[in-house]
């Protein structure tokens, strides 16, 4: 009912005077009542998914009264908050008709962000997204074979150590002189690049840093 009621809004009224309308009747009930319409920020809503092959997802999403039409070769990027933590992931505008726009979420190695959209996401999911002319960045994921733990970074995670990264996620791993010198933290790499203190497979990570989507690491 909520899908049709925004596209009613949007399709009849028009963007400029749906803003007119929802700037000048801004409350805290109206902006829980429906926070699509009635908010400062750009958002979409999804109106239908299909999954292919498990491996494809297409999404038509809804944009509210704030969408603007891109740019040429633009991106647009659709903010996701997976266990308490923001990720933003950029796409491609396949198509716009009706105001309206279509984007494909594909699956790549390792991708947590295509497995949550899989099995949590729904129609009418409320996204805030925005444009780039860029991609944004894709952050590594760390995996500690020994611990059976994963690590997604973010934002906040850049130039941070591979042994600060598991210390900070509950890891108690081996630590000595934090200086890449004594060898008490070397772990062996698996899978991936790394970049700082490493002698062949042998990663000193306490001066040792993700370099690739995916690092795997283990004794």
């Amino acid at each position: 009912m909520i899908n049709i009621f925004n596209k009613l809004i949007i399709n009849n009224l028009g963007r400029d005077l749906t803003e007119y309308i929802s700037s000048n009747t801004m409350n805290i009930v109206t902006t829980k009542i429906n926070p699509f319409i009635w908010t400062y920020d750009l958002k979409a809503l999804v109106l239908t998914k299909y999954l292919k092959d498990n491996e494809i997802i297409n999404l038509t999403l809804l944009p509210n009264q704030h969408w603007q039409t891109p740019e040429k070769d633009q991106y647009i990027n659709l903010e996701f908050f997976i266990d308490g933590k923001k990720y933003i992931q950029s796409y491609s505008i396949l198509s716009i008709k009706d105001n309206i726009f279509t984007i494909t979420i594909k699956k790549i190695k390792n991708d947590f962000i295509f497995d949550w959209c899989k099995n949590n996401l729904k129609k009418s999911m409320i996204f805030d997204i925005s444009f780039s002319l860029e991609k944004t960045d894709t952050f590594p994921l760390v995996y500690f074979k020994h611990y059976n733990k994963q690590i997604q970074l973010t934002e906040l995670d850049k130039n941070k150590s591979l042994l600060q990264l598991g210390i900070e996620n509950g890891l108690n791993l081996e630590k000595g002189c934090k200086k890449g010198i004594c060898g008490t933290c070397k772990l062996i790499l698996h899978e991936g690049e790394v970049k700082g203190n490493k002698l062949g497979k042998a990663v000193y990570i306490c001066s040792a840093f993700p370099d690739s989507e995916l690092v795997v690491l283990g004794t």
